[in-house]
């Protein structure tokens, strides 16, 4: 599988917020960041979104190194493209399970997106082409 892995920061409540108080999954304290600084940087601004709420906020670096995945063909990652997420998994075998339900295909060298399949199937083996990214 194509995947790579990175140190990953995030925003964490100190206070006993319960999770169903929390912002959706998807929502600002749930991204991941490659770096202490952009976490740092995506807190100060929720700050001054909002003082009271996010004050109570750090930045924490994970105790794991996450997986994500790209397409060998393209390069785009598994996540949500207009939002500029990619999605970031614990483990390789999760990142597969996902990469599946996603609709990837894998011709057990390369994996790519349902994009790249439609404009250049996969053979059975052996390498896929680089072509042009369509992002």
């Amino acid at each position: 599988m194509t995947s790579k892995t990175a140190r990953c920061w995030v925003l964490r409540s100190t206070s006993a917020t319960p999770a169903d108080q929390m912002p959706t999954e998807y929502g600002p304290t749930h991204r991941h960041h490659t770096g202490q600084d952009t976490a740092c940087a995506a807190l100060r601004g929720l700050i001054d979104e909002d003082p009271v709420y996010f004050s109570t906020f750090e930045v924490i670096a994970l105790d794991h190194v996450c997986v994500f995945v790209t397409c060998d063909e393209c390069g785009t990652a598994i996540g949500r493209e207009d939002e500029g997420v990619t999605f970031h998994y614990p483990d390789p075998g999760e990142a597969k399970q996902w990469a599946t339900g996603w609709g990837w295909k894998t011709n057990g060298h390369r994996w790519v997106c349902g994009y790249c399949q439609e404009e250049h199937p996969m053979p059975e083996s052996g390498p896929v082409s680089r072509k042009e990214n369509h992002r």
